[in-house]
């Protein structure tokens, strides 16, 4: 008990008791290999002579605001394993639901047949590739193909995709240039995007650990031009999804009104807002 105990009383202050709870629990599995139930049934929480000072070592650079999925270098994301580090955003719970629509929406060109194998879909802005890489192995039949601005990104992506066992084409590009790209001259089923939507004076409002371990170039957008990932990419992807494909967004929370009245303005055939598991407007599904 006084592991346990003397980890998550450091952290308290910092991350609140569930939180230290939790951060607890996901370092001694990924330090044991061993499930929660396993982990409470043994003395010691199954920790070692070699582990107890290895999660003395995380408990230390959570106090210094470092990730739990950097401290580790790996995440998991809709079941599979994904590597993270400073140059890509840390993929969270809520973003695994654009996997899910994707799916929903295969075969949009073919009539609304069951076949993945002329699936095509476009993911912007990949960051780690967990969407691209996450659709590619639910079908893994589609053509998948993902566009990153930059190549340490891409790195980890590709990276990624070797480590999942599955074929994503990863081009370089700018998401607010589509049309200079080759892939930009195709067509697709699904283009899905997370893009950058954090307006740079909510800054203040978020924690150490991203604002110093995750990539700047993937969360902000100036306050006076929020929309403009939205704008650019709807904007494509209304002349390049086929009849009956779908547009797919994460987004600002406090901006789902906007955006969808942004992308309604681009003329496809419906747009939907949904929320999260938590209740905050989170999606964007457009039809063409």
């Amino acid at each position: 008990m006084a592991i346990r105990r003397n980890f998550t009383n450091s952290l308290c202050e910092k991350y609140g008791k569930d939180e230290a709870d939790a951060l607890f629990f996901y370092a001694v599995e990924t330090l044991t290999g061993l499930d929660k139930a396993q982990i409470l049934a043994k003395d010691d929480y199954g920790l070692t002579d070699e582990t107890k000072p290895e999660l003395e070592n995380v408990r230390v650079k959570l106090l210094q605001n470092v990730p739990i999925q950097h401290i580790f270098g790996e995440t998991e994301f809709c079941g599979l394993t994904f590597k993270v580090n400073k140059n890509v955003l840390i993929p969270r719970p809520e973003t695994a639901e654009l996997v899910n629509f994707a799916a929903e929406g295969r075969g949009a060109h073919l009539d609304g047949k069951d076949k993945d194998e002329d699936f095509r879909v476009l993911d912007i802005g990949t960051g780690s590739g967990c969407i691209a890489i996450s659709i590619a192995k639910r079908l893994p039949n589609a053509t998948v193909r993902a566009i990153d601005v930059s190549p340490a990104a891409l790195k980890t992506a590709q990276e990624n995709a070797k480590l999942n066992g599955v074929d994503v084409e990863f081009m370089q590009g700018d998401a607010l240039k589509l049309d200079d790209m080759k892939c930009g001259k195709e067509m697709y089923d699904v283009i899905v995007s997370n893009p950058p939507y954090i307006k740079e004076s909510e800054r203040k409002n978020m924690s150490a650990n991203v604002l110093d371990f995750e990539p700047s170039l993937a969360l902000f957008v100036p306050d006076n031009n929020a929309l403009v990932f939205y704008r650019a990419i709807a904007r494509y992807a209304v002349e390049h999804l086929y009849r009956g494909g779908k547009l797919l967004f994460e987004i600002n929370e406090n901006l789902g009104r906007d955006t969808e009245s942004l992308v309604n303005s681009f003329n496809f055939t419906s747009v939907r807002l949904e929320k999260d598991f938590c209740g905050k407007d989170r999606y964007i599904i457009a039809e063409k």
